[in-house]
């Protein structure tokens, strides 16, 4: 009798276990998209910006050649960037203080193809590391000046927003590498989550307005969904 009930126990985990969403082969799309921190980095050396906030959204198609490798790409927009402070004694010959703080804020569509691999069923861990390229769309600085009289104490904002499209290389690119975790519902459905960085390896300047060579370094928190296409339940 116990060995009987043994017997039915474990039948009943095992037909659970397969009723369960677990990763599947084959193509499958999605979305994903959320907030990060950007910088502009100069290597081997420590560079003055400080970081700002920016984001990324997308579609992603990926092909599972099995349960735990696959490769993965993308199609999405970002915004990167940095800010700067700039201080000055003296303003237009007056006598006193500036504060300036810069905004540069770059938008590209950018293309990473990644190789992921996963560990887990029904939750999966995984990592990604792969190469992006991005193309430029449109750059724009941000200049807020705040200039403390001395004496009167006089104070002045202003705040100036410029193009410098032109003065931006029109490709960028670098490495990608991310970790996470994947969580299946359903029978094809799933939710990510993932840490990313993207380092890049391109001056962000064009030659004629390279006077201090500068990369993008963007670090993001991602939420996304897909849905596999294949037929196949394993």
């Amino acid at each position: 009798m116990k060995a009987k009930l043994i017997t039915a126990l474990l039948a009943a985990t095992l037909a659970t276990a397969q009723a369960q969403p677990q990763a599947r082969k084959g193509p499958e799309i999605g979305f994903l998209g959320g907030p990060g921190a950007m910088i502009f980095y100069r290597p081997f050396e420590k560079d003055a910006t400080l970081p700002m906030s920016g984001g990324l959204a997308g579609l992603s198609m990926q092909y599972n050649f099995t349960k735990i490798v696959a490769l993965r790409s993308e199609i999405n927009y970002e915004r990167k960037g940095a800010l700067s402070q700039l201080n000055f004694n003296g303003n237009n010959g007056q006598n006193g203080y500036s504060a300036n703080v810069v905004y540069n804020r770059l938008h590209y569509i950018t293309v990473p193809v990644m190789a992921k691999l996963s560990f887990g069923r029904r939750v999966q861990f995984f990592t990604n590391i792969g190469l992006y390229a991005g193309f430029k769309v449109k750059a724009t600085e941000t200049v807020s000046s705040t200039f403390i009289g001395v004496g009167d104490g006089a104070l002045s904002t202003n705040r100036e927003r410029n193009d410098i499209t032109p003065t931006v290389a029109k490709v960028d690119g670098g490495l990608v590498t991310g970790i996470g975790l994947t969580t299946h519902f359903a029978k094809r459905a799933s939710f990510l989550f993932e840490l990313r960085n993207n380092l890049g390896f391109a001056d962000i300047h064009t030659a004629a307005a390279n006077s201090l060579k500068q990369h993008n370094n963007a670090t993001y928190m991602l939420f996304g969904f897909a849905f596999n296409l294949s037929k196949n339940e394993r």
